[in-house]
């Protein structure tokens, strides 16, 4: 039951693919040409180079937004800026980003009139309004942590139905944390095996942990409160 319950999770899914591509990029680097093209050096070079750029902070916090859109995966924005710029300044980019997308959603959703949001939101609009409407600043906690909608959905409907700005704010930020302080742990991991050539993989399996737990956990609490309800 656990492990049904783990493979029908977003985040785990998410995490799944991300280290099936780690593992396939990581053979395609070591037995193609691409290793004497890529190599460390050069990728430590060109973060090293685009962090120094004054513009790219601005280009972190404002990726998020489109990215929300067009499911793009967040984490990989986000592992870019921990590289580029360490777990503290790069997890702080990475979260004021994730906020700023938030918000553009929820003014958006504040806009749009209740047809099209029933439109662009699909069958997710009247789950998560409910789920919303009754719960509050809860209910965006709990969203954030297991994503039962997509981020933009989510945003849209709390500014469609009213709800505090504050309420999504603080939802978000708590919710979103234990997943970005994983990422952030496997991305301080990442510019290190870029920089020495080293990775602490009791770090990553912590990093692992945390997602996976946090994902288990708020899947069964979302269960249970659905049962209460019911």
């Amino acid at each position: 039951m656990q492990l049904s319950t783990l493979c029908r999770n977003r985040l785990v899914c998410l995490l799944a693919v991300a280290l099936a591509l780690t593992a396939v990029l990581t053979l395609l680097w070591r037995y193609t040409p691409l290793a004497d093209a890529v190599t460390p050096e050069r990728v430590v070079a060109w973060v090293d180079g685009m962090s120094e750029k004054w513009w790219t902070p601005l280009v972190i916090l404002a990726a998020y937004t489109p990215a929300m859109v067009v499911m793009f995966p967040r984490p990989l924005i986000t592992l870019a800026a921990v590289v580029a710029y360490g777990p503290y300044l790069g997890g702080l980019l990475a979260m004021m980003g994730i906020e700023i997308a938030s918000t553009a959603g929820y003014f958006a959703g504040r806009l749009m009139k209740e047809e099209t949001l029933h439109r662009w939101a699909g069958p997710k609009f009247e789950h998560v309004a409910a789920f919303l409407k009754r719960r509050g600043l809860f209910a965006t906690f709990m969203v954030r942590v297991l994503p039962v909608a997509p981020f933009a959905v989510v945003s849209a409907v709390a500014g469609a139905l009213r709800l505090r700005l504050w309420h999504l704010v603080a939802g978000t930020f708590f919710g979103m944390f234990p997943g970005m302080f994983g990422t952030t742990l496997l991305g301080d991991q990442l510019a290190e095996a870029l920089s020495t050539g080293e990775v602490n993989w009791w770090v990553v399996a912590a990093a692992l942990t945390i997602l996976a737990g946090v994902a288990l956990f708020a899947r069964r609490w979302l269960l249970r409160l659905e049962r209460n309800a019911s």
